[in-house]
């Protein structure tokens, strides 16, 4: 019997403790595309770094 209620109490805290993180969309990409890439972007600003703080976003 303590067995049991360690388990259900370890699902329990394991549910409530949980960040939610998922995946939104989801799906197969069309056709036969394997692949998605973003080139760097290029900072044509007068702004330091700015290139930086888009891409990390």
């Amino acid at each position: 019997m303590k067995k049991i209620l360690i388990i259900v109490a370890f699902f329990i805290l394991s549910f409530v403790v949980s960040c939610g993180y998922k995946f939104s969309g989801g799906g197969l990409l069309p056709g036969k595309t394997k692949l998605v890439a973003v080139k760097m972007f290029e900072n044509k600003t007068s702004e330091s770094g700015a290139e930086t703080i888009f891409a990390n976003a």
